[in-house]
């Protein structure tokens, strides 16, 4: 059997593949800006170097060279420096910071507040619970066989001088009902 000979790269094609390579990994996975920032670096100084050893542009004078080599840095500055701001905006957010006034505006609870509300025979059930806060001040709830149906077994019911009074049952608290008994969503 025959040995088969492989060619070897030459020392420029061997670099040229190896940039290649690097190039497209770092294309592929975003480095820190900190890296980008060199490798720009590295890449500009490059674009110099290749305008003065380049078979292209080896002849020309090396006014010419440096003069197309700026151009092409600017060029790839201008590129590279809005990706970079973009980058450092996304990788150093800014603090929020918040100020309280003293004349904020109130917050209000969620759920049912009654405040002199007075509920009486209204029905077998004078009222049923379903939100996450009840609150009563100065109110009353009486008749009926229950005063409060409370369905929200999570429910803070506060009662400031308010009473809840049913015909057999004052309140009856329990939890989510049968999909059935739910209250239908508008």
């Amino acid at each position: 059997m025959e040995k088969v000979k492989t060619s070897s790269l030459a020392l420029g094609d061997s670099i040229g593949a190896i940039a290649l390579l690097v190039g497209v990994y770092l294309v592929i996975v975003v480095p820190p800006l900190a890296l980008r920032a060199v490798l720009l670096a590295g890449v500009i100084v490059g674009v110099f170097l290749f305008a003065k050893y380049s078979h292209w542009t080896h002849k020309w004078s090396p006014f010419l060279q440096r003069t197309v080599s700026f151009i092409a840095a600017i060029g790839l500055l201008g590129v590279a420096i809005p990706q970079f701001i973009s980058q450092w905006k996304a990788e150093r957010p800014k603090p929020v910071t918040t100020q309280s006034s003293p004349a904020a505006a109130p917050v209000k609870p969620e759920g049912v507040i009654l405040n002199d509300v007075h509920i009486q025979n209204f029905g077998e059930t004078q009222m049923v619970n379903h939100a996450g806060k009840l609150s009563m001040k100065d109110s009353t709830i009486a008749g009926g066989k229950v005063g409060l149906d409370n369905r929200n077994p999570n429910a803070q019911i506060n009662l400031d001088h308010s009473t809840i009074e049913g015909g057999q049952i004052g309140m009856i608290n329990r939890g989510a009902q049968k999909e059935k008994d739910k209250p239908k969503k508008p």
